[in-house]
């Protein structure tokens, strides 16, 4: 658990030493949450952090102009959401029409 938290205090450092505008807060925190992420265990756990670091990696990327990065970040964010959704719990009082 200590390597995601190393990653995501070197991008807080990276993002400071290479600091461009108030911006670069947006890609400092998706990246970090990013990182962080990676010490979850549960898949859907992680799933949901992605939730948090797509939109402000999306948004960075569309501020410095980086379609790439925009289209990755919102294949990202589908990816996630399908995740999301195909795992949830199956209520108990479904039966889909069968007695």
């Amino acid at each position: 658990r200590i390597v995601p938290r190393l990653f995501a205090a070197a991008v807080v450092v990276a993002s400071i030493l290479t600091w461009t505008g108030w911006y670069t807060l947006l890609i400092m925190v998706g990246l970090a949450i990013n990182a962080l992420s990676l010490s979850f265990s549960r898949a859907q756990s992680i799933r949901m952090a992605q939730f948090v670091k797509t939109p402000t990696c999306f948004l960075y990327n569309l501020l410095v102009l980086s379609l790439g990065g925009a289209v990755y970040e919102a294949a990202v964010f589908l990816s996630s959401l399908i995740g999301v959704l195909r795992a949830r719990p199956k209520s108990k009082g479904a039966t889909g029409g069968q007695f």
